[in-house]
């Protein structure tokens, strides 16, 4: 089952993160904004991820970051946190190898 966060209730999604967030491998896209995180979180995690604890802690505060308008950089560290726990801020061998073949400039 996949979450599902309403944006018609809540206002606040379009405020930005503290800084961009940019995973180098893994599923996820970079996010500028709250409702970034959101899609990240209920479209691109892989399905089960949000039961790990740090995924679940990183969710709420996105709900109450684009609920009251605080707490944004707190989001910001907990998506950072369960990103890095993944391991996705850094590169897969698979792709650092195509990098270094010329594939990327």
């Amino acid at each position: 089952m996949r979450a599902t966060i309403s944006t018609t209730t809540m206002d606040g999604w379009d405020r930005p993160l503290t800084y961009v967030i940019t995973p180098k491998s893994g599923p996820l896209r970079g996010m500028k904004t709250l409702r970034d995180a959101k899609r990240a979180l209920t479209e691109e995690l892989p399905k089960g991820y949000l039961k790990h604890p740090h995924w679940l802690r990183a969710a709420l505060m996105l709900i109450i970051a684009a609920e009251t308008g605080d707490y944004v950089e707190w989001t910001f560290e907990a998506i950072v946190a369960a990103v890095a726990a993944e391991g996705w801020f850094t590169r897969s061998i698979t792709e650092s190898h195509r990098t270094t073949r010329g594939v990327a400039a």
